[in-house]
């Protein structure tokens, strides 16, 4: 209830074209940082107010909550350089780390919904190409300003690394939702026709508006069918088919991606 406006204008925040304020980001980028901080606090608070409906036993209506999570993620993301992404990614993970545990308290004409509105937001993401852009533009006005060839040669090399952790990271919560909007398809195909799809073409278009794709591969997501149940995952940021052998951690060097990992 304290809380209450906040939500409000952040709602209405969503209803709206978003965009960080270019000038802003090249010429005050130590000025954007506290507030990128409070963004993700007001994740947070959109993650409460999740629990909250879900200890209300209102399953839809936290985890439409939690979509406005991932959808805020993403839309602060959009014309921001690295930092402001990676806080985007940060928010989205928010977001979505409570959906998996709501997934079969939903009915189908809930998971209908929730999947269309995954993919929507799928449809919108800010790409990475869109960050990279913003981000040269911004070195680019940095060293304008900062002439110094040593500090420039010593962070374009530390940039090399941190920019690759961050495609990785990236990639990491696109396949993350993605698996989900998938498993919400795949359980409503089920409930349909009392069995699981021999291949994921089989959810297009009634369930999804194309097959998934793996952002780490570029190529579907792999599935595969078990005796009573399906094996769905992205290969993670290894880019290997560890059989669905799950990462160890989010960072973890090796192993899939499955859709309802911490």
């Amino acid at each position: 209830k304290a809380n209450a406006e906040a939500l409000r204008l952040l709602r209405i925040g969503l209803t709206r074209k978003c965009a960080v304020p270019p000038d802003t980001a090249l010429t005050n980028i130590g000025g954007l940082l506290p507030e990128l901080a409070g963004m993700k606090r007001l994740a947070q608070l959109l993650a409460a107010e999740g629990r909250l409906h879900e200890l209300d036993n209102q399953p839809l209506a936290a985890a439409q909550t939690y979509l406005d999570g991932i959808r805020f993620g993403n839309e602060i993301s959009r014309d921001g350089v690295l930092i402001q992404r990676l806080v985007g990614v940060a928010c989205e993970a928010i977001g979505r780390a409570p959906l998996p545990k709501l997934v079969p308290s939903l009915s189908t004409e809930d998971s209908r919904k929730l999947m269309s509105e995954l993919e929507q937001i799928d449809r919108t993401r800010v790409t990475w190409d869109e960050v990279c852009r913003w981000e040269r533009r911004y070195v680019r006005h940095y060293m304008s300003t900062h002439i110094n060839p040593i500090m420039w040669a010593v962070g374009w090399w530390q940039n090399i690394g941190a920019r690759k952790r961050a495609s990785d990271r990236n990639n990491w919560i696109i396949a993350q939702e993605r698996l989900l909007a998938t498993e919400l398809a795949l359980r409503c195909f089920h409930a349909d026709k009392s069995c699981a799809p021999a291949r994921l073409e089989e959810l297009v278009p009634a369930y999804l508006s194309k097959v998934p794709q793996d952002p780490f591969t570029g190529q579907p997501m792999i599935y595969r069918l078990q005796a009573t149940n399906w094996l769905l995952y992205s290969v993670g940021p290894d880019r290997v088919d560890n059989g669905g052998r799950p990462a160890a951690r989010v960072n973890s060097p090796s192993g899939d991606l499955l859709y309802n990992m911490p």
